[in-house]
């Protein structure tokens, strides 16, 4: 309560854009001038909440805040950074998935049916909202600067997008919501290689306001290689 402002910071890669203030809420939420809102225990319903401090020993005030990412670069670095210390969560073949249809679905302007947002979606998330790609260079072949050792038929694609989602807040306290906002910085890359074919994507997943936390963020790698009658997929997080 003494505090000038929440003692919250924000993740890598997010910068605050507006100062902290405390919000007055409108009737039938009703708090007093300075915003606090008064009642006998930290309810999580609304209703047991009032402007009127007689008698009333627990008390709160929203507090709002806005922060943004600074919009994609032209050139990925994301997606070459240092994946030291991750640690494998999964590694399995998955037989007749088909990695060339994967590789579409990955590069394609509309992600709607894509294997990232169908996870999302069995992680309970709602809400997803996928952002445009952003492409950072043309295809690397044989023949392209900086493709030295890669042989004929060969080449990449690299591509960042953003999605922002509501996703379980995973806690149950008083006054803590059920869901919380999350950013995700999606890096892919396709990888045409004749003899080894692959996809890799690797997220950063952000939840700012994840409720009495300072800031929460996961790093995360998934690669899917062609492998005999399927793919093969490995999964590490950091």
């Amino acid at each position: 309560a003494a505090s000038a402002s929440p003692p919250l910071v924000p993740p890598p890669g997010w910068r605050q854009t507006s100062k902290w203030s405390v919000e007055k809420l409108p009737a039938p939420d009703l708090s007093a001038e300075d915003g606090w809102q008064y009642a006998v225990h930290f309810y999580t319903d609304d209703h047991w909440w009032t402007d009127w401090p007689e008698l009333f020993h627990c008390r709160r005030r929203l507090w709002r805040c806005t922060y943004g990412r600074p919009a994609l670069a032209a050139e990925s670095t994301a997606a070459n950074a240092s994946e030291e210390g991750m640690r494998c969560l999964l590694s399995v073949h998955i037989p007749l998935l088909r990695l060339d249809e994967e590789a579409r679905e990955f590069l394609a302007e509309d992600w709607g049916g894509s294997l990232l947002v169908d996870f999302f979606r069995t992680q309970d998330a709602t809400d997803i909202k996928v952002g445009p790609p952003c492409r950072p260079g043309p295809l690397l072949s044989s023949s392209s600067p900086g493709s030295a050792g890669r042989t004929s038929g060969e080449s990449r694609t690299r591509l960042s997008r953003e999605i922002d989602m509501m996703v379980p807040a995973g806690v149950s306290l008083p006054m803590a919501p059920k869901t919380t906002h999350a950013g995700v910085r999606c890096d892919v890359t396709v990888d045409e290689d004749a003899h080894e074919p692959s996809i890799r994507v690797v997220t950063n997943i952000a939840t700012p306001d994840v409720p009495f936390g300072d800031c929460f963020e996961v790093r995360e790698r998934i690669q899917l290689t062609l492998a005999g009658d399927g793919v093969h997929v490995e999964k590490a997080f950091h």
